[in-house]
């Protein structure tokens, strides 16, 4: 069982989750077990949701995005779980930027409300 435990996920090179985090590897906690059956990677990968971050551990698919949306990440980790006011994650921070770009409003006003 993944609950309680922070795993080490591998993301993908040039991918949106990637660049919002500035790293390849990243620290992640989970809150469950589930998980994406291997067998339809392929078939979500041709309908243009593709794979974006594995676990280190045993290469389980972690984090999709679709490539077709400015920011639509699917992700199996809690990324509120490490989230604070005072940093908040990368990825609710890349969330209010695009939201932000998409209203036609700068990104800091956002985050500020």
């Amino acid at each position: 069982s993944l609950v309680g435990r922070t795993g080490t996920v591998c993301l993908t090179e040039g991918s949106g989750v990637g660049r919002a985090y500035g790293t390849a590897r990243v620290q992640e906690q989970y809150f469950c077990s589930f998980g994406v059956n291997p067998r339809y990677e392929q078939m979500l990968d041709e309908g243009g949701l593709r794979v974006v971050g594995r676990d280190a551990e045993d290469g389980v698919a972690r984090v999709f995005e679709l490539a077709t949306h400015p920011f639509y990440a699917a992700i199996l980790f809690v990324p509120q779980a490490r989230s604070t006011a005072d940093e908040p994650h990368p990825l609710l921070q890349q969330l209010l930027r695009v939201a932000a770009t998409r209203a036609g409003r700068p990104a800091a006003a956002a985050a500020a409300g």
